[in-house]
């Protein structure tokens, strides 16, 4: 997950880190709960998660093992035996989301403009540790 808008890039830096489960908050204001255990207070990282890993989510909230991010849908792409979900996050940070087909009738109800929520396990987000800030 990641986005470049305007060659404008987005930092993300911990904000909080409890044990091995930290806080990442972007400089456009989106929040990430992820397991990272090397991960520091104030650390500038990257983070990247595959679109797939992404559930569609009735809006249940962010649990002690999976995280939640929302957002507004702009456009919905049938690909093959996928949907993809192209949301925007605050501050015109875009994410694309892959919701498999079994998912047909709740990416059918959907329509441009409405809320979407995804939550993934605090475990799929990848931390590349920005070596330009060590």
């Amino acid at each position: 997950m990641g986005s470049r808008r305007a060659g404008r890039k987005i930092h993300r830096q911990a904000r909080a880190v409890a044990g091995d489960i930290a806080e990442i908050e972007t400089d456009t204001g989106v929040l990430l709960r992820l397991r990272a255990a090397d991960l520091r207070s104030g650390q500038e990282t990257k983070i990247v998660i595959r679109p797939e890993y992404l559930h569609l989510d009735g809006g249940a909230p962010a649990s002690d093992d999976r995280g939640r991010i929302s957002g507004i849908l702009r456009q919905t792409v049938f690909i093959g035996a996928d949907f993809q979900l192209i949301v925007e996050l605050s501050g015109d940070f875009m994410l694309k989301a892959v919701v498999r087909n079994a998912a047909r009738e709740a990416v059918n109800a959907l329509a441009p403009g409405t809320e979407v929520a995804f939550s993934y396990g605090l475990d799929v987000p990848h931390v590349l540790l920005d070596e330009a800030a060590s």
